[in-house]
């Protein structure tokens, strides 16, 4: 009987400059640069995952929905080569700024581009941004001194205890350290970004 052999894919974490901030990038493969020639493993596809965040110039409101989306435009211009098809995978708020992305460079060579749960449209309207556009809205600077005040003399170990339990409930498996979503930095820039999203993802963009 044949034995079944799984293929172990390398995966890393990496920092970048992109847009006047350091960027966290997660790859996984066993390619380390897609401008080497030389390099054997060099994909000729990759896929670009933007969740519900170098040589590129500094981004102004780099935080903010029109910022996120100008970071993904540095990313790609400064460390994916053109001749690299890409397949864009996005989720949530990620698959409004996959569309933007397209829309503004249309130059790119998409493949392909997957939308998960997207939300495009009038996202105050829906039942969860009801809830949520007054404490992104109008009480976000109180979120920003509640997080601070609870978050930053928390402990690390208390922080990996929450965010253990939290992603327990809703069945995600942790690959990877998430404590730093818990810093009141994560949280502030978190919450305005929340904010424009309320504000500003309200029509559906029929050009795209």
């Amino acid at each position: 009987m044949a034995s079944e052999v799984e293929e172990q894919i390398p995966v890393r974490e990496e920092f970048f400059l992109c847009g006047g901030v350091e960027t966290k990038i997660i790859k996984c493969g066993p390619w380390t640069n897609l401008f080497e020639k030389q390099d054997v493993s060099k994909p000729k596809q990759l896929i670009f995952i933007i969740p519900e965040e170098s040589n590129a110039q500094k981004i102004e409101d780099v935080y903010g929905l029109n910022g996120q989306i100008e970071h993904k435009i540095a990313f790609l211009r400064a460390h994916v080569p053109k001749d690299v098809k890409l397949i864009l995978i996005g989720h949530s708020v990620g698959t409004y700024m996959t569309l933007h992305v397209m829309k503004r460079v249309p130059e790119l060579p998409v493949a392909h581009a997957f939308l998960l749960f997207p939300t495009i449209e009038r996202m105050s309207e829906s039942p969860n941004g009801k809830f949520a556009t007054p404490f992104l809205c109008q009480f976000r600077y109180l979120l920003y001194a509640t997080s601070y005040l609870l978050f930053k003399p928390c402990p690390e170990v208390i922080k990996s205890f929450i965010i253990q339990k939290l992603m327990g409930q809703m069945n995600i498996k942790l690959e990877l350290p998430l404590t730093d979503i818990l810093q009141p930095f994560c949280l502030a820039n978190a919450a305005y970004l929340g904010s424009q999203e309320m504000v500003q993802i309200v029509k559906r963009d029929d050009d795209i």
